[in-house]
């Protein structure tokens, strides 16, 4: 049974925007995840794993997009929907993170086009806890 997650959809007038909290950044990041599993629906048990690997971002903004990203792409290219994110490794200097989607049986309920840079925001809270926001081209 996966973890809660902590996020807050955001008003806004044509697409979806949400904030996402944790008390580490991949924890915010899975927590943004689950935002993503919110809209598209989400599995009852998991089936199908898909590795997440990110290695190319050069900050923390881009790897908020690129791996959020993926896991649409996932979501979409396998026509399943998601059961949970987990983050497995996570290298603070050079931003390279390792993670796994999981994926049940079942239709997504909306379409996310893409994961934006619009609004985005990555903050390091105090006591170590973050917060991104993101927006969700729908």
């Amino acid at each position: 049974m996966p973890k809660k997650h902590d996020f807050l959809f955001l008003p806004h007038t044509a697409d979806i925007m949400f904030e996402a909290f944790g008390t580490s950044f991949s924890g915010a990041l899975e927590s943004a995840a689950q935002a993503i599993f919110d809209v598209v629906g989400k599995a009852q048990k998991p089936g199908e794993e898909i590795e997440i690997l990110e290695t190319g971002a050069k900050s923390r903004d881009e790897l908020v997009v690129f791996v959020l990203s993926k896991i649409v792409s996932a979501i979409d290219a396998h026509e399943l929907v998601p059961y949970d994110f987990k983050v497995s490794q996570f290298d603070e200097k050079s931003l390279a993170l390792r993670g796994t989607l999981f994926l049940g049986k079942g239709t997504p309920r909306d379409h996310i086009k893409a994961v934006t840079f619009g609004n985005l925001e990555v903050q390091h809270k105090s006591r170590g806890a973050w917060r991104l926001q993101v927006l969700l081209d729908i």
